[in-house]
């Protein structure tokens, strides 16, 4: 995907080629998202240089008149960077009202989600003797 080469430093890696292999076993609805934070924590755990990582939510919204339509929205943000780097969505019932509010919901839960992830990885990262940071294997 495009946006996960974006956030990668590409600079610092001239002569490699990064590969990154995704494995859904099951889809509930939320696997784009889920593999978007899952790929960018892995190129964290991989010390892979990044400009940000990827925080990624999925919202559903039901269409309240029939039990098969549904909205979808995945939005994928680089919270320091405040920036969207990935959007997808389908459904045909959004207005510009309700489009405004779910992708604002959306936002928030990619910074609350995000906020969570960065607390668990200050946690987990050690220093070795040289002062380097690592997460533990």
């Amino acid at each position: 995907m495009e946006c996960i080469s974006n956030i990668i430093i590409l600079e610092k890696y001239p002569q490699c080629s990064i590969t990154i292999k995704c494995l859904i076993i099951q889809n509930d609805g939320g696997c784009l998202s889920a593999a978007l934070t899952c790929i960018s924590l892995a190129l964290v755990k991989a010390q892979i240089q990044m400009r940000d990582m990827i925080i990624s939510i999925t919202i559903e919204e039901k269409y309240y008149r029939s039990k098969y339509e549904m909205n979808t929205i995945t939005l994928g943000i680089c919270l320091n960077l405040r920036t969207v780097c990935f959007f997808h969505g389908f459904g045909s019932f959004f207005n510009n009202k309700t489009l405004a509010e779910v992708i604002g919901y959306a936002e928030g839960a990619c910074r609350s989600l995000g906020c969570e992830i960065k607390n668990t990885l200050k946690k987990y990262i050690t220093k070795d003797k040289a002062g380097n940071s690592t997460l533990p294997s």
